[in-house]
């Protein structure tokens, strides 16, 4: 099951998210101190969201962090899923029920698609069979 922490959540959580954000950040972010405490601070004012996605037995196997971007010249709204970190195995019933939440969320936002960067081949399966279209990301270090 897959639920929204509150920024007020956050804080008592936060060697775990910081652990699960600094293992999949999207590939342009480098980690560092600085931008790990810019990404608390934008948990904390809910520019980002944080999701704690739970098995049956109730234990954690799953983190990730959400951002809504505005493509202001369009006008349209994207939810990206910003980090996903999972800690264990994670069933396909799980997988089918976060997205179903994560939809959700985003329809409730209004935003018309749901994008996400990632290299993880589990993931790219998985978005596969939920009708995602792959792209290609070209970065360029400056």
């Amino acid at each position: 099951m897959l639920t929204r922490i509150l920024a007020e959540q956050i804080s008592s959580h936060w060697e775990e998210i910081s652990f699960s954000i600094e293992q999949s950040l999207p590939p342009f972010i480098e980690t560092s101190e600085a931008r790990m405490s810019s990404i608390l601070i934008a948990l904390l004012s809910d520019i980002l969201t944080c999701w704690i996605s739970t098995n049956k037995k109730g234990d954690i196997d799953a983190i990730a962090t959400t951002q809504i971007l505005s493509d202001f010249t369009s006008d349209t709204k994207t939810l990206l899923i910003y980090s996903t970190y999972g800690f264990n195995y994670i069933e396909e019933d799980s997988w089918i029920s976060a997205f179903n939440t994560i939809r959700e969320y985003a329809r409730n936002k209004k935003c018309s698609k749901i994008s996400c960067y990632t290299i993880n081949e589990k993931i790219i399966e998985q978005a596969k069979k939920f009708g995602g279209e792959l792209q290609t990301f070209i970065s360029f270090k400056i």
